[in-house]
């Protein structure tokens, strides 16, 4: 069984994290992400429930199961901390194939772009257009 880490992240907007896992779906299409108000439980390669972070069963509100990411052999889960936010569930083997330092910076990337045109959109500005310039996005909103 592999070992199970918690790697803090700043989202705190469940739609802005399930909407950059959407985009991040690594390469094959649509991804289902589960969204649950209760936690529920993940589970590793061989369809145990892990207990590497809680004796009980590690559990999370947000879980990509691992059918849905090549390359991995558990689920991958954001719990929802007491500080408002989600703290990310990944495992060592995950940690060095799909779910690697890099594509989390990636994921971090894409939410913090979402959550700008959301806040933004609150303050009554409109997504112009989003491109990427020299490997940057860059993302223009009018009024």
């Amino acid at each position: 069984m592999s070992k199970y880490s918690e790697v803090v992240t700043e989202f705190n907007d469940r739609d802005c994290l399930v909407d950059a896992l959407k985009e991040h779906n690594f390469g094959q299409g649509d991804i289902e992400v589960e969204i649950h108000d209760t936690a529920q439980r993940l589970y590793d390669f061989q369809g145990r429930q892990t207990h590497y972070l809680n004796t009980q069963g590690d559990v999370a509100h947000v879980i990509v199961r691992r059918q849905f990411v090549p390359g991995a052999s558990n689920d991958l889960g954001f719990v929802l901390k007491a500080d408002g936010k989600y703290a990310m569930i990944r495992s060592a083997y995950d940690s060095r194939q799909a779910c690697s330092d890099a594509w989390v910076t990636a994921l971090t990337d894409t939410y913090n772009q979402k959550k700008f045109v959301k806040e933004a959109k609150k303050q009554g500005f409109n997504l112009k257009t989003k491109k990427s310039v020299n490997g940057k996005t860059q993302i223009v909103m009018v009024r």
